[in-house]
C-alpha cells in the first residue's frame, strides 16, 4: 500500500507478502479501508485481484458502520485521473498505472496510455520495464507480450529493446530470433487464417518488420527458413486434419 503524505514523499505499508496466509484477506481489508476513507492519499497495490479486494470489502462491511467503497478500481480513466494527483510527474503516472491497473491488459488498455502519455514518456515506462531481466526470463516474455497484447508494434519493441541508445541495447539477432520464436510463430484460430501473436501479423510479415526496422544488424535468413518450415508444417497438419474429418464423414 502506498501512502502519499505529500507532494514527493511516499510511504510503503503492509508490503511484506501475505498472499496465501489466513490473514491476507484482513490485511487487504484494512488497506482497502485506508483507501476508500483517503482515496487522495492511498493507493493498494500488490499480488491481489479484483475478486480479493471484493471479498476483503465484504468482510470488513459487516463489522464497520460506514461501509468501505471499492476505488475506481474498474474504470481505467478514473484510476489513471485519481493516479495524477498523486503522482510527481507523468513517468511515475504511467508507472503507477501499469501496476495498479486490474483490467485486462489489451489493445483498449493500449489506446488509452497512448491517448493519455506521450511518446517519449511512454518509451521510458517500458525501457525500465524491460530493463529489469535479461532477455531470456520469463519476466521479459510476460511484459514483451503485454506489450504487444496493449498493441504496440514490432518496430517499437526494436527501438526500445535494441536500437536506442537509452535503451535496453540487446544484441539484435538474437532479439529478433527470440521475438520470431516467441511471438511470431503460427497460431490457427477459428477462421483457419494463419496469424501470429503480434497485431494478427502473419509471420512473415513479423520477420519483414524485423528485417526492415533493425536492417544489417540481423541476418534472418534462418528465419526465414523457420517461417517456411513452420508454414509447410501448419498446412500439413491442416490438410491432415481435413482429410481425417472427410474420412470420418464418409464412413458415417
Amino acid at each position: 500500500m502506498y501512502l502519499t503524505a505529500r507532494k514527493n514523499v511516499k510511504y510503503r505499508l503492509f508490503d511484506g507478502k501475505t498472499q496465501g496466509t489466513p490473514y491476507h484477506k484482513y490485511i487487504l481489508a484494512i488497506a482497502c479501508l485506508f483507501e476508500s476513507r483517503f482515496p487522495e492519499k492511498v493507493l493498494v497495490r500488490g499480488d491481489i485481484t479484483i475478486d480479493q479486494m471484493h471479498d476483503a470489502i465484504e468482510w470488513a462491511n459487516t463489522i464497520l458502520n460506514k461501509p468501505v467503497q471499492l476505488t475506481e478500481r474498474a474504470d481505467s480513466e478514473k484510476l489513471l485521473k485519481r493516479i495524477r494527483k498523486i503522482a510527481w510527474n507523468e513517468y511515475d503516472a504511467l508507472t503507477f498505472f501499469m501496476d495498479l491497473n486490474m483490467q485486462g491488459v489489451d489493445v483498449a488498455l493500449g489506446e488509452l496510455v497512448r491517448r493519455e502519455f506521450s511518446d517519449d514518456i511512454i518509451t521510458a515506462c517500458f525501457t525500465e520495464k524491460f530493463k529489469k531481466s535479461g532477455m531470456r526470463t520469463a519476466y521479459f516474455d510476460i511484459s514483451l507480450s503485454h506489450f504487444f497484447s496493449m498493441g504496440f508494434s514490432v518496430e517499437k519493441a526494436c527501438e526500445i529493446c535494441v536500437l536506442n541508445q537509452d535503451g535496453c541495447q540487446h544484441n539484435a539477432q538474437e532479439f529478433a530470433e527470440m521475438i520470431y520464436t516467441k511471438f511470431g510463430k503460427l497460431i490457427i484460430p477459428s477462421d483457419g487464417f494463419q496469424k501470429s501473436m503480434i497485431q494478427n501479423l502473419s509471420p512473415k510479415e513479423v520477420v519483414n518488420k524485423l528485417e526492415n526496422t533493425l536492417g544489417g544488424l540481423v541476418d534472418l535468413e534462418t528465419i526465414k527458413t523457420s517461417v517456411q518450415k513452420e508454414a509447410d508444417r501448419a498446412k500439413a497438419e491442416q490438410e491432415e486434419s481435413d482429410r481425417i474429418k472427410a474420412e470420418k464423414e464418409e464412413s458415417d
